[in-house]
């Protein structure tokens, strides 16, 4: 009888042992696959951007001094209204590759991106998060010339199922720290099916180094 209660016991507590590792497990590997995205940001709204960018934006205009400081996209769009992409070709030193870092937030680990801004004024990204199929590429237009630049990018979002949910558009306001570094902040808005723009859901900073050809 007590070696029967004995290998119960056994047993019990190797069940209960292996419940929780497979537990853990699981809670590591669902802290590990979430990941953030435009579209993180913008389900998180305004909190990602309240907490990085403010101090963010002081080092990016302190960056600006002697350019004139950077404009919000508020006041760009408030002086010109919509903005048609342009690009400045002979002054085009945003043209090429870069590798883009979103940092991390709150709840939303970061993530990174390629990006490449073509000499006709638009612009493509993918992003390491392609693989979980929660977003899709992202294409837009981009204007500026020498140190400053506006980028605006629309992406597809999908739900659990596969299928389409709304667009992501991200407005960005882009400074040339140097020839092989940028820095940027962002605002995100939300298109709905029918069109309808939900401005302003949240945001955040980026930087990026230039990818160089590299020789064999």
């Amino acid at each position: 009888m007590n070696m029967k209660r004995n290998i119960l016991g056994i047993a019990m507590a190797f069940l209960l042992i292996t419940q929780t590792s497979i537990a853990g497990a699981q809670t590591t590997q669902n802290a590990k696959s979430r990941r953030s995205s435009w579209s993180e940001m913008a389900k998180n709204g305004s909190r990602i951007q309240e907490t990085r960018s403010g101090e963010f934006e002081k080092n990016l205009n302190r960056q600006s001094t002697g350019f004139g400081g950077l404009e919000t996209n508020s006041d760009i769009e408030a002086k010109e209204g919509r903005i048609e992409a342009q690009a400045t070709v002979d002054t085009a030193k945003i043209v090429g590759t870069w590798l883009i870092t979103v940092p991390d937030a709150p709840g939303a680990p970061g993530f990174k991106a390629l990006q490449t801004f073509h000499d006709n004024g638009t612009f493509t990204e993918t992003s390491d998060l392609l693989g979980q199929g929660v977003e899709g590429p992202a294409h837009g237009a981009w204007t500026g010339k020498k140190n400053d630049y506006r980028l605006t990018f629309q992406l597809f979002t999908f739900d659990e199922q596969g299928l389409p949910s709304v667009r992501i558009q991200v407005r960005c306001t882009i400074r040339i720290v140097n020839e092989n570094t940028l820095q940027a902040t962002t605002t995100v808005d939300i298109i709905e099916p029918d069109g309808n723009i939900i401005p302003n859901v949240g945001g955040g900073p980026f930087s990026g180094v230039r990818l160089p050809v590299i020789p064999e």
